[in-house]
């Protein structure tokens, strides 16, 4: 069975999958920052989670 949720977080995504792969176990995939898409002036969000598939075991 495949479950697919959508989670939001203000600022602090990384550190909640973080949490929960602590907690639940399993992996990330398919990590994608917003400063991967080629943003074109600065912003606050570059370094921050975009998607991320987290894959249990």
């Amino acid at each position: 069975m495949q479950l697919n949720h959508y989670l939001n977080f203000q600022d602090e995504t990384e550190a909640a999958f973080n949490f929960y792969k602590s907690v639940f176990g399993g992996e990330f995939s398919n990590l994608t920052r917003y400063g991967e898409m080629h943003l074109k002036k600065a912003s606050r969000y570059l370094k921050q989670i975009k998607t991320l598939f987290f894959i249990f075991r």
